[in-house]
């Protein structure tokens, strides 16, 4: 973002938006964080910290998108390249170990694969496997929503099992909810099954195993994991999250960050920017070794503006997510995807260009057309 900024302001070409709805924003979450923070006793550092970094971001970001709103489409169609090569990477990463056992771009990302129970890809990007599942979504839904289905196969084979590749649940929901959008726009009369894909979605979630776990019904004496997992979403009981650590790590993490949110003071308002951490340490006292896993970020940014924006903050994320789709567009349509999966995963404010991208989404909502988007450079 910096070299961006430096580089266009150098040039003569940046320009600044005067956003009022970010500036009313910005002072919304200092007086209400501030209230919110002396009246339930939170540190202070964490609010400063994450208030000025965010502040940073969104004025760079969008002095940049603002400057470049214009090229969007060409700027978009540089990340779906280099995200295509990333994943023909991340194949070729999984082939190699899966050969010979050895992580080819190790040395980008250290993490010890001892931690996953399967090889999940990454790429030559420095980033979790889910992330970068996350990245590859919007590539995918450019594909498969901007070409006819007999069009461009080859990259939707590639997209398509790089996001396989990454193992990530996550990737999964987005992936049957792009297909449920499939299956309304080419084959409208099947739109009418989708309750009954999903009653079936839930009963096998219901009765199987998570991926690579033991069975909770051993661990835990509490019955099927059907039941351990209603008991968990009806009560919130800090005993059922205990019972889940021994199963999914990812449901024990967005399990416990969800009941910390739903358990922290002032529920309409939130506890304040930077808050959720705190409440967190509050609430979870475990000895289990990953009880402070996703501590930080509460695993989703859905669950993390809940918690520390309140139900008010989440219904505004809703509704700038609805006002502002314009799924004749489809860049914007693409990000709509990237977005719902940080929602879903990925609860830092700043991280993998989450502002850019809600930016992005912002502008191209108010250009109607869906003609697919090439840059100047490919199209010489």
């Amino acid at each position: 973002m910096c070299i961006a900024i430096f580089l266009l302001f150098g040039s003569h070409k940046l320009l600044f938006s005067k956003n009022v709805a970010v500036i009313i924003g910005m002072i919304y979450i200092l007086i209400i964080s501030l209230i919110t923070i002396f009246i339930y006793e939170y540190p202070l550092n964490k609010f400063i910290q994450q208030y000025l970094l965010i502040a940073v971001f969104l004025f760079g970001y969008s002095c940049y998108v603002y400057t470049i709103r214009d090229r969007i489409p060409d700027i978009f169609n540089k990340f779906v390249y280099i995200m295509k090569i990333a994943a023909v990477f991340g194949i070729i990463q999984y082939i190699i170990f899966y050969l010979s056992g050895v992580n080819i771009f190790k040395f980008i990302k250290p993490i010890g694969w001892t931690e996953w129970s399967q090889f999940r890809i990454t790429s030559f990007l420095p980033c979790e496997p889910a992330k970068f599942a996350a990245l590859l979504t919007p590539v995918l839904a450019y594909y498969l929503f901007g070409f006819k289905l007999g069009q461009k196969i080859l990259p939707k084979v590639i997209l398509l099992t790089a996001c396989f590749l990454t193992f990530s649940f996550t990737t999964e929901i987005i992936l049957f909810i792009m297909l449920l959008g499939m299956t309304f726009r080419y084959y409208k009369k099947l739109f009418y099954f989708i309750p009954i894909c999903i009653i079936l979605l839930f009963v096998f979630y219901s009765f199987s195993n998570f991926r690579g776990k033991d069975n909770l019904l051993e661990n835990s004496g509490q019955g099927s994991t059907a039941v351990t997992l209603y008991n968990t979403v009806t009560d919130f009981s800090l005993y059922n999250i205990e019972v889940l650590s021994q199963g999914n790590v990812s449901v024990y993490a967005i399990t416990k960050n969800l009941w910390v949110a739903l358990n922290s003071p002032s529920r309409m308002f939130g506890t304040g920017l930077g808050t959720h951490e705190f409440s967190h340490d509050r609430l979870i006292i475990n000895s289990y070794t990953l009880a402070s896993l996703n501590r930080e970020d509460a695993y989703s940014l859905g669950i993390r503006i809940f918690s520390e924006f309140g139900l008010l903050g989440f219904l505004v994320l809703i509704i700038f997510m609805f006002k502002y789709s314009n799924f004749s567009n489809i860049i914007n349509l693409s990000v709509f995807f990237l977005l719902l999966s940080y929602i879903l995963r990925g609860g830092n404010y700043v991280g993998n260009g989450t502002i850019y991208f809600f930016y992005l989404y912002y502008f191209t909502s108010k250009n109607n057309t869906n003609k697919l988007y090439y840059s100047k450079y490919k199209r010489q």
